[in-house]
């Protein structure tokens, strides 16, 4: 009979795991195992430890909205998250080059830069539409001298319930 102890752990196990911080990480071979073990009430107690292990130290990724960033004023992305076909839901980085080159950026990398978008994204956009002139979600030039001020275009500031003044 389990303890509340070890409850408690599976508790946050499962915490853990519908965080979804996980993916594209090692976890990602596993986890889904684990939670399936986990809710058949199959994982013993040194599994649920060794898993919480490797899962907390595991940054919580915000969620960042599709669109382009820039961070530390040099370095830009794009962020997609397709809501149709094999990738629906995951949220893909792309490195855009100086050239206007895109490079899909996995792993560990992928994993920090939405870490550092998702501490500020409206910032990280805005940077980018002033740097570059263009809109980062729906990338169409900034004329306007308002749009150019607030780093992206009003509809799209509307359409997402930002201020452009």
């Amino acid at each position: 009979m389990p303890t509340a102890t070890d409850q408690d752990r599976g508790d946050l196990l499962r915490r853990l795991i519908n965080r979804r911080a996980w993916q594209g990480t090692p976890a990602q071979e596993w986890a889904p195992r684990a939670a399936a073990k986990l809710s058949a009430g199959t994982l013993d107690p040194e599994h649920i430890e060794w898993a919480i292990a490797h899962l907390e130290p595991l940054p919580v990724l915000r969620n960042v909205p599709e669109g382009r960033y820039m961070l530390d004023g040099r370095r830009r992305y794009r962020v997609v998250t397709p809501t149709k076909g094999r990738w629906a839901g995951r949220t893909s980085v792309y490195a855009i080059s100086a050239k206007g080159a895109e490079t899909l950026v996995t792993g560990e990398q992928r994993r920090k830069i939405l870490g550092e978008i998702g501490t500020d994204v409206l910032a990280a956009a805005i940077r980018y539409g002033q740097e570059t002139g263009r809109c980062p979600y729906c990338k169409q030039a900034l004329d306007h001298p308002t749009s150019i001020r607030v780093g992206m275009g009003e509809r799209c500031a509307r359409k997402r319930g930002l201020p452009w003044k």
